[in-house]
């Protein structure tokens, strides 16, 4: 979903475009043709507050969701690794992070 985003990247962390909604994204990537899935970045996209939300709008626009990326690359606590990361704590959590998303793609 990002590609509908705003696509900030380091040189510009503001993004190059206009700020989007969820939905917004979702009625951009419907008119892709042969489009049929979308991926997004859990607590950038779906979190467990907007879940119902994110489904609904999915079926609005007859999009599956194919993938759900945890986010354990921009979040500071993850600075040095996550899965990797030498704290027993710090690769818990990330494995908590992810089981997390992953239910919310089941539900």
């Amino acid at each position: 979903m990002a590609t509908f985003g705003n696509q900030s990247d380091r040189f510009c962390t503001s993004g190059y475009k206009k700020d989007k909604s969820i939905e917004e994204m979702f009625a951009d990537a419907s008119k892709v043709e042969d489009l049929s899935g979308v991926e997004l970045v859990g607590t950038w996209h779906i979190n467990e507050k907007n879940v119902g939300l994110i489904k609904e709008i999915k079926d609005k626009y007859n999009l599956k969701i194919v993938s759900i990326i945890p986010d354990t690359f921009t979040q500071a606590k993850y600075g040095k690794g996550s899965f990797s990361s030498n704290d027993p704590k710090i690769r818990k959590r990330a494995m908590e992070d992810v089981k997390n998303i992953w239910i919310l793609h089941l539900n």
